[in-house]
């Protein structure tokens, strides 16, 4: 099957050849050093079984590092958990008995357990919730030995290099039965095969390598025609295997379904959905009511089938902000399209070959819209093609067929109805092929990502939140908030222009030490609108689960805090000055408060926000050891000639080993400002200039007497009858006061010049020497001064000593008058 679906995305593009090259960079020690995982924290491996059925009670023996001094087993799922006190059960840092009891009516699907231990929270690991019961894989690597199963059940087995696992099963005539494999869905490594095999003839009936939507996963359903025993075989395609190669393998007459129909519904909203799938007929719609919290953006439903009432694996309805409608039939010609409203979202399938759904929506001129296709995000298989066309059935735009998702980010040029085309990449169709088309208008926007899943800090004590933005056509500042349960809270800004943050986490000291949940979110005034995302975990959840292109959503909403006993010191960072200046120099003193028993060397480093993609951090890492028998160090951050002004949020770690256990305590100081060396005031706010010559006051007398007595022509009069106190000298020069306020201790010249003054008018342009903080500037306007007021006067400061960093003042007025 792979060879065939690969011919198959070929065939519309035959003769197209694309190279993807992917560079991986690795940090480089010039580049930031973001916070990382507690190493003193426990590390899960992968639990087995992995799973539990609804009702029952699980003896659960986890493995992994740093397991001792357990304190709780965090769960996504509602369970009565135990850890075991005898047998030293506790005790062992590479191995843990827990015992969980699952009620009835806990939600079956994808879940997560975590450990919390008085050093920290674990990794997270799946674990599934099913209502099938639960059997555990025996020695069966031969047709001879096959391990009978019951029907139904679920079989939680590991696959061996070279080798298969054989089940055996007996059935009656006319039984259906269906068979799925969770096993890559779950990050497993496994890349597995079903086959189901007739022992009588040795041959296989039926196979599944790679069904639709089910990221490599397997799965089948079928009809015994003849009544008696048959072999199940499971391997992985390449005869892989190990540890890391586990599966769930469900049976039983339950449906098979890849997503809801339709695929999302409106928040607040109540709808019918139903099932799209291979084997989904006769399962009956359910109503869900979505709810109206913004934070839930999944559900998770099962279909049921009504004779055996056993459910399939559940399937993922988005909860959207949209206007959800359903395709209707027939749409297949552009005449037929269904009118959907923009912004707004359809769902809709591809039931056969060669299938195309048309829709239609009213724009505007100049409106850009975008139109997305929404499928194997939401374990649909389908690959859709979009194009649209303007009212009078040109193409004006289509989908790139080498991207997936589709997309057409268009600006119209016109009033007038659009119609969209959808139909698959190759032209395939069938019960599963389904997609979501959301049409929506352009906004500017962004994107939170939390950097890390899990983060440690004992009660009274801070741990710094790294999180990024990936913004779309947003610059501005993003409001970074973190709470969490009783009273922990953190506050920082993504800086305008930057895409990362520290977010200092204050931990109440009355906190319980083990495991809470936080949130992060971010709030940023785009417009008009406030535009508020909470942050997400995602390439996190990827990487855990071998780098599952698409996990079950929720998972990535997943952030905990982890409450510790103190670690054996702690370490206070203090500025020793409140300012930074680009180019320059702040000393930081450490100070290291040591518990009894501990004297080891401890190493203090810079902990930074990622920067801007493809620019040097602002502030380079640096790094100091405090030897053994000392408390005290002393570090210096230097901060790039090109680095942000204003607040920087940093943190400190400190890490060391006490009785072989890794341990880091963190100090999160307040925000450390990079400023300019200088700000610039000057006194005189504005001030009127004449042009050199005379002026008249008092008396006004004719023009031509005026210049006849200034060219000494008039002789019939004596100058001695004349009041010449009314001629005066204009007033030609005018003297502004400049004052400078120092700041990150810069304290060399600072060279001055007015700028934007009136044509023709000059200024001196003296230096403020070393330890001078103000001067007065001269300006002259000689006869040719262009006369009128210049609102944008200002004096610009240049740091000389300083990479000539500049800083200008406030505008103000110069006005010449006649």
């Amino acid at each position: 099957m792979i060879g065939l679906y690969s011919l198959a995305r070929q065939s519309r593009f035959l003769g197209w050849l694309t190279v993807l090259a992917w560079t991986l960079t690795a940090l480089s020690p010039s580049q930031a050093q973001p916070p990382t995982v507690n190493p003193a924290a426990p590390v899960l491996n992968q639990p087995f079984p992995m799973g539990i059925q609804r009702g029952t009670t699980l003896d659960l023996t986890l493995s992994g590092s740093n397991l001792n001094d357990p304190v709780q087993l965090l769960t996504s799922f509602p369970a009565a958990i135990t850890i075991p006190t005898d047998n030293n059960n506790g005790k062992d840092a590479g191995k843990l008995l827990v015992r969980l009891d699952v009620p009835k009516d806990a939600p079956p699907g994808w879940h997560t357990i975590r450990l919390a231990t008085v050093h920290g929270v674990s990794n997270f690991r799946l674990f599934c919730i099913d209502d099938l019961p639960q059997i555990i894989e025996e020695n069966n690597n031969a047709r001879e030995s096959a391990q009978s199963v019951p029907i139904p059940c679920v079989v939680c087995g590991r696959t061996d290099a070279e080798k298969s696992d054989f089940y055996k099963i007996s059935v009656s005539a006319g039984q259906r039965l269906s068979f799925e494999i969770l096993g890559r869905r779950l990050g497993s490594q496994l890349d597995p095969m079903i086959r189901l095999i007739d022992p009588r003839s040795g041959k296989p009936i039926i196979w599944s390598d790679d069904a639709p939507g089910l990221s490599k996963d397997a799965r089948f359903s079928f009809t015994f025609k003849d009544a008696g025993e048959y072999l199940l075989e499971v391997r992985d395609v390449r005869y892989q295997g190990g540890g890391d190669w586990f599966y769930r393998l469900r049976i039983g007459d339950f449906p098979l379904a890849v997503t809801p129909m339709p695929l999302a519904i409106r928040r607040g909203t109540t709808a019918q959905v139903g099932f799209a799938g291979p084997a989904v007929q006769g399962i009956p719609p359910v109503s869900v009511s979505a709810p109206t919290d913004p934070g839930v953006q999944t559900m998770w439903l099962s279909p049921i089938r009504p004779e055996t009432g056993l459910p399939g694996w559940p399937v993922a309805l988005t909860i959207s902000d949209f206007e959800e409608l359903v395709e209707q039939e027939p749409n297949d010609e552009p005449n037929q399209a269904n009118r959907v409203p923009l912004p707004g979202a359809v769902s809709g399938k591809l039931e056969k070959k060669y299938d195309r759904d048309h829709f239609v929506f009213a724009g505007k001129k100049n409106q850009r819209v975008l139109i997305d296709a929404v499928t194997q995000e939401v374990h649909s298989p389908s690959v859709v093609y979009l194009v649209l066309r303007n009212a009078q059935g040109n193409q004006i735009a289509a989908s790139n067929p080498t991207a997936d998702p589709a997309r057409i980010d268009i600006t119209l040029p016109e009033d007038g109805d659009y119609t969209l085309a959808v139909e698959h990449l190759h032209y395939w169709g069938g019960p599963e092929e389904t997609y979501r088309i959301v049409f929506n208008l352009y906004e500017p926007d962004y994107v939170l990502t939390a950097q890390l899943d899990r983060h440690d800090a004992p009660a009274g004590g801070m741990v710094p939140v790294h999180v990024t933005a990936n913004r779309r056509d947003y610059g501005g500042p993003i409001d970074i908030t973190v709470s969490g349960p009783q009273g922990v809270s953190g506050n920082a800004v993504i800086q305008a222009g930057q895409t990362s943050t520290l977010v200092p986490v204050r931990v109440p000291g009355e906190l319980a030490i083990g495991g809470h949940r936080l949130v992060v979110t971010g709030k940023a005034k785009i417009g008009e609108k406030e535009v508020v995302k909470k942050a997400h975990v995602r390439p996190v959840v990827r990487e855990a689960l071998g780098n599952l292109a698409h996990p079950p959503a929720h998972l990535g909403e997943e952030i905990v805090l982890g409450v510790t006993k103190p670690p054996p010191f702690s370490v206070q960072a203090t500025y020793e000055q409140p300012e930074a200046l680009r180019g320059g120099t702040v000393p930081v003193a450490i100070t290291l408060t040591k518990a009894e028993g501990f004297d080891e060397e401890v190493t203090i480093a810079l902990v930074s926000p990622a920067p801007v993609q493809g620019q040097q951090p602002p502030i380079p890492p640096v790094n100091i050891k405090i030897p053994k028998g000392q408390n005290q160090g002393r570090l210096e951050l230097k901060p790039a000639g090109n680095a942000p002004l204003g607040p920087q949020y940093l943190a400190f770690s400190a890490r060391g080993k006490y009785q072989n256990r890794d341990f880091v305590a963190y100090s999160v100081p307040d925000p450390l400002p990079i400023v300019l060396p200088f700000d610039l005031q000057v006194e005189a706010r504005g001030g009127e200039l004449q042009p050199a010559g005379l002026r008249i006051s008092g008396p006004v007398l004719s023009p031509y007497l005026v210049a006849d007595l200034l060219a000494g022509t008039f002789a019939p009069f004596s100058t001695a009858a004349l009041d010449l106190s009314a001629v005066q000298p204009t007033r030609s020069k005018l003297a502004i006061k400049v004052k400078a306020k120092r700041r990150g201790g810069y304290n060399g010249p600072i060279a001055l010049e007015v700028r934007n003054l009136p044509a023709n008018v000059t200024a001196t342009k003296p230096t403020l020497a070393e330890g001078q903080n103000e001067v007065e500037i001269e300006l002259t306007a000689p006869s040719n001064a262009a006369v009128g007021a210049k609102g944008d006067v200002h004096v610009l400061g240049t740091a000389t000593g300083l990479g000539n960093q500049q800083n200008a003042s406030a505008n103000f007025t110069i006005t010449v008058v006649k």
